[in-house]
């Protein structure tokens, strides 16, 4: 997951008047949620949509210009696999049918009021860095790791669910370096706990509390 940022901002420029409108054009090998001074553009879902990305590609052209804002403008985007890197199909389908790079390409239109225009398109300048969205599928679904938030993210969390053998209670806490997860599972049964360094190793335990910590 890649979380793209352009390099010059609007706010840098020296305006020419009022804005008479703004149009966004986006399209991407794999999906997008695209925002506009931390607001989501539009309302798709999974955009720009599956094409022939071999032969065509669709883009979207968003109409941003009440997004628009007096100063600095920051436009982000997050990008995804979707069927373009992702997988695909039945009995185990296949990754990567059209490429294995996932990309975004834009390019916002603003015209003045007084008939002169501005463009800005990605290009060199853009930053991209990972983003708290650490894998994402159309079948396998979503893993979130909230810690990669701008800012540290969550510092702590806690979960309770209703199983027929009793309540079952899992939370972490980050406390400088270490972690501690705890989790409570009911009598008569068996959890699976992923635990890091290595999340995809579940270690099986049994009824009563149960302590891990990581550095």
């Amino acid at each position: 997951m890649l979380v793209p940022w352009p390099g010059p901002e609007l706010g840098s420029r020296e305006r020419r008047g009022p804005v008479e409108r703004a149009r966004l054009y986006v399209t991407a090998h794999g999906t997008y949620e695209v925002e506009m001074n931390g607001r989501v553009v539009g309302d798709d879902v999974l955009a720009p949509g599956w094409s022939s990305y071999h032969h065509r590609l669709r883009y979207r052209t968003h109409d941003v210009t009440a997004l628009l804002e007096e100063g600095a403008n920051t436009i982000g985007a997050t990008l995804a696999d979707g069927c373009y890197r992702g997988r695909v199909g039945f009995a185990g389908g296949r990754s990567a049918v059209y490429g294995d790079r996932t990309a975004l390409i834009a390019q916002l239109e603003i015209t003045y009021s007084d008939g002169t225009t501005d463009t800005v398109a990605t290009d060199g300048a853009w930053r991209c860095a990972p983003g708290p969205v650490t894998a994402a599928s159309l079948h396998d679904g979503e893993c979130h790791d909230a810690r990669l938030l701008p800012g540290g993210g969550l510092t702590r969390a806690r979960a309770t669910l209703d199983t027929p053998y009793g309540r079952a209670e899992a939370g972490w806490e980050r406390t400088g370096d270490q972690t501690e997860l705890v989790v409570v599972v009911p009598a008569n049964t068996t959890a699976a706990v992923h635990v890091p360094p290595d999340p995809d190793t579940a270690v099986e335990v049994g009824a009563g509390r149960h302590v891990f910590r990581w550095a």
